[in-house]
């Protein structure tokens, strides 16, 4: 009787319209129109969290429904991984992030990455994140700091203090960018054995400098 009952709220589950299921979710995925059942569907011009998607297949995990819990996994051409109402795992691809956010990121590439949170707690992080520079670090007097700015800053993402951290580094630079689940970010960037040849580029960018280097400090919320 159980297994009876347990199939028919999957299959009514799964008959639900997607844009209904999308609403409820939580998981930060926005799309300009939803078709389709959660069963099998598409996002036109999907988001996430301000990032370009593109149009996206998205379908329901029907195993994790026999525990009550709702995963959504999702494929298109920047990104693929599966949404849950807390984080996201298996993600995978790259998106342009100019414009779509406060931090100076041109792009971010994710390498199976998992990003889950509980109670408002950084829970779970793993994976392989790189990013590149954007904004005012992409400047003329930022990339000639060594060229570190120009290379690709790479990490995994770890949980720390109840925050998702992401320790990424590139050559002589590091960026150091703490979230919390409301989106609130701190982002500590550190060039250490800068020439004083680039200096005043990286000055008049914002950077404050410290005896190793130039370091700057930036806050906001994505």
């Amino acid at each position: 009787m159980i297994y009876m009952i347990v199939a028919v709220v999957i299959a009514l589950v799964a008959l639900l319209p997607l844009r209904l299921v999308l609403a409820a979710s939580g998981s930060g995925l926005a799309a300009q129109s939803a078709t389709g059942s959660v069963w099998s569907g598409r996002l036109a011009d999907a988001q996430w969290r301000g990032a370009g998607l593109g149009d996206v297949a998205i379908r329901l995990a029907p195993m994790p429904l026999l525990t009550g819990r709702l995963r959504l996994a999702f494929d298109g051409a920047a990104l693929r991984g599966t949404l849950q109402p807390h984080g996201v795992t298996g993600l995978t691809g790259q998106v342009t992030m100019a414009g779509t956010t406060p931090l100076p990121l041109s792009s971010v590439t994710f390498d199976d990455v998992d990003m889950i949170f509980s109670n408002r707690t950084c829970e779970r992080a793993r994976g392989t994140v790189r990013v590149m520079a954007g904004g005012a670090l992409a400047g003329p007097g930022v990339l000639a700091a060594g060229g570190a700015m120009a290379a690709p800053f790479t990490g995994t993402p770890r949980c720390d203090g109840g925050k998702l951290v992401l320790p990424l580094v590139s050559g002589p630079a590091r960026m150091d960018l703490r979230i919390a689940a409301d989106g609130r970010y701190t982002a500590a960037i550190t060039i250490d054995n800068v020439e004083e040849s680039t200096r005043p580029g990286l000055l008049a960018a914002g950077f404050q400098p410290t005896p190793q280097g130039a370091a700057l400090t930036l806050e906001g919320s994505l």
